[in-house]
């Protein structure tokens, strides 16, 4: 699943979030081609590889990006967190540990 998606200046690609459905706005960041049509990995291109795609291949757990902002095809600027992403609805054990404290 993706979010966020926001076009990229004088270009047809898009940068987005890939996120999973039942998860926070949260993930790895691609560039989707639309040219290369709209189904499978041919139109993605992974700007965050080290980040899994949540949900599909696994929860990332070294950190997840989100929020990208385009200025160039080759420069973004994103929200990034070196937390493990949770699922939908929890919270993650050093947010929880923080707020018992």
């Amino acid at each position: 699943m993706t979010g966020e998606p926001r076009l990229i200046p004088g270009s047809h690609k898009i940068v987005s979030t890939a996120m999973a459905h039942h998860g926070y706005t949260a993930g790895s960041i691609i560039v989707i081609d639309p040219e290369w049509g709209q189904e499978g990995q041919t139109p993605i291109t992974r700007i965050t590889p080290e980040i899994s795609f949540p949900e599909t291949e696994a929860w990332p757990v070294g950190g997840a990006y989100c929020n990208p902002y385009p200025l160039s095809e080759d420069l973004f600027l994103v929200a990034y967190t070196p937390d493990q992403l949770v699922g939908e609805g929890a919270c993650s054990a050093k947010r929880l540990t923080a707020s018992i404290s």
